[in-house]
């Protein structure tokens, strides 16, 4: 009994803990990143062709396979940073772009706004978005079968 009682406690507490450590972990991220969420639904809601060419480019990059995919991990990363980059996603600290760099008191107010909801959702983790897209799919099917 006692031992049961323990063990609730301790895992409740490394929950909360681990939980804490992936948020601030994801903030830090989205911060070096300048992974903006505002920023980005903003760009994306706006310009059409770059709404355009990320759904191609990610309709591409879904064809390729894992083990299409060459070289390490960190050499993937860079290629892919790269590619977002081609894209004009507006992510990454660019002083030539006056989307990435702040120039007033609320608009530092919405990067920080992003950060944090960039931070959230990342810490949210895969099997989350995973459970609420197949909801999202399951709903949209209903809908059009109507």
């Amino acid at each position: 009994m006692w031992y049961d009682s323990t063990m609730d406690r301790v895992s409740s507490w490394y929950k909360q803990r681990s939980q804490k450590i992936v948020l601030l972990l994801a903030l830090f991220l989205a911060v070096a990143a300048n992974a903006d969420t505002v920023t980005i639904i903003n760009s994306l809601s706006h310009d059409q062709a770059m709404r355009s060419s990320l759904v191609a480019a990610a309709q591409g990059y879904a064809k390729i396979q894992p083990q299409d995919a060459n070289g390490t991990a960190e050499q993937r990363i860079g290629s892919n940073l790269k590619e977002i980059e081609k894209l004009g996603l507006p992510v990454g600290w660019n002083r030539d772009d006056p989307r990435l760099v702040p120039n007033g008191f609320w608009v530092w107010v919405s990067k920080v706004l992003g950060w944090l909801l960039t931070a959230v959702a990342v810490s949210l983790g895969a099997p989350f978005w995973f459970d609420l897209l197949n909801k999202f799919m399951a709903v949209r099917s209903s809908i059009q079968s109507r």
